[in-house]
């Protein structure tokens, strides 16, 4: 898919340092089961949880007779979550991982925030894809080294999650995100190293962030001023899913290319 770029009002999340209801504007969305495998994360890295093994990412796409391509090494699996906590996890498991959340976020309280900032929740993965309820870690916790901030349910399982930078700069993070190279507060130049062109970017000059999609690797990626700030992690999408968001943010790249003057 071509990347689209949305330069228009909405784009979402980026922002925890950014005062009252914006804050709680920050977006989400997805589905998912957690892999049935886990592979722990390596310090001081903290990586995806189904990396795809070197040999499989050399292979796809190369025939019997093809030479292997070189280049940057890149995910070709879906991302389905970051260290303990994945898309599918339950409740409980996710509050024996990161402890009781801060709070408890309504459906409709988090759609009135949107609202209430300037964004449209019918424009936003979540939204598309449903939730009941948010758990928001606002306070980092003691021992705390992953920034994992809200995780958004339906039925009482994680169907997305945001990491973001903003208000864990007291953690020593070290090195968050997807090798080879996307991670927390690097050049967002290193996201196209990591996962390929094929994103939908949202450019947002109004909340000044920009958002790359990459539904059919069920991630999200937030920048500001160029720097990588968060992750929207929701996994494996179903065709119908994954066929409706990038239709909405087709449409939303085509009403904002038609408010330019």
């Amino acid at each position: 898919m071509a990347k689209i770029e949305i330069s228009a009002g909405r784009a979402r999340r980026a922002g925890r340092s950014i005062e009252g209801a914006l804050l709680a504007a920050a977006a989400a969305s997805a589905l998912a089961c957690a892999p049935a495998g886990r592979e722990p994360a390596s310090a001081p890295v903290t990586t995806v949880a189904v990396p795809a093994p070197p040999a499989e990412v050399a292979a796809e796409g190369t025939g019997p007779d093809e030479p292997e391509q070189k280049g940057p090494a890149r995910h070709k699996k879906v991302i389905q979550g970051l260290t303990e906590v994945y898309i599918g996890h339950s409740t409980e498991e996710v509050r024996r991982a990161l402890g009781p959340e801060d709070k408890v976020v309504s459906e409709q309280a988090e759609r009135d925030a949107w609202t209430a900032s300037g964004y449209d929740p019918d424009e936003g993965v979540v939204f598309l894809l449903g939730f009941d309820e948010i758990l928001v870690y606002d306070t980092p916790k003691a021992g705390q080294t992953i920034p994992f901030w809200k995780l958004y349910m339906r039925d009482n399982r994680v169907v997305f999650m945001i990491l973001t930078s903003y208000g864990f700069e007291g953690l020593s993070l070290g090195k968050i995100g997807f090798p080879p190279s996307c991670y927390l507060l690097e050049d967002a130049r290193e996201i196209a190293v990591t996962f390929g062109d094929g994103s939908i970017l949202v450019k947002d000059g109004a909340h000044g962030h920009d958002t790359y999609h990459y539904v059919d690797q069920g991630i999200s990626v937030i920048t500001s001023g160029r720097q990588i700030r968060a992750f929207d992690i929701y996994g494996s999408l179903t065709p119908a899913e994954r066929d409706r968001i990038q239709r909405a943010l087709s449409a939303a790249a085509r009403k904002a290319a038609a408010q330019q003057p």
